[in-house]
């Protein structure tokens, strides 16, 4: 699958405007909290996002867009910090390694984004997730992602939320 999946990152100013379309189907499909969103609300969610500085990265097998993964920096540069926002892979993809190329390639770009600042790169890589959501949890620890915390009631009232990162801090330059 990794030889014909192509990735590319976007900006607020594609040229392909038919990309938003494609990411909002996908949230449909993959959020249940957004199943019911109209296309145009979930467009404008995204665009929202990223004039508050979130990066998507979209991945395309034979020209179909099959998934996504949002992050952003937290803080300064010089921390290093980095939030995996959304990760979704399209139904039909689940389990064929979209997700875990999708989350190498935000590792690769955020390093570059560090890179711009005379930085080695990532030095933690964190997620919030429900911790009801037990597929997203495996997922994550499968992509070595350890869990550092619970949040009672984070977002929502009687629904907690786990953190779980992944640390770069003690790996040397070259095997991020």
């Amino acid at each position: 699958m990794e030889k014909r999946m192509k990735f590319r990152r976007i900006g607020l100013y594609s040229k392909d405007k038919k990309i938003f379309e494609d990411l909002a189907k996908i949230f449909q499909k993959c959020f249940p909290s957004q199943r019911e969103a109209r296309i145009g609300y979930l467009i404008k969610m995204i665009k929202k996002e990223m004039k508050e500085g979130h990066r998507y990265i979209v991945a395309k097998v034979n020209g179909e867009t099959v998934g996504f993964v949002s992050w952003r920096v937290w803080g300064e540069p010089r921390h290093q910090l980095v939030e995996l926002y959304h990760i979704a892979v399209h139904p039909d993809f689940v389990g064929r390694g979209a997700g875990r190329i999708l989350v190498d390639g935000l590792i690769k770009a955020a390093n570059l984004y560090y890179q711009k600042y005379d930085l080695s790169g990532v030095r933690k890589l964190f997620v919030l997730t429900h911790a009801a959501n037990l597929d997203a949890r495996a997922f994550y620890e499968s992509v070595g992602f350890k869990k550092t915390a619970t949040l009672p009631s984070f977002f929502r009232q009687d629904v907690d939320e786990i953190m779980l990162a992944k640390d770069f801090s003690e790996v040397k330059d070259g095997e991020k």
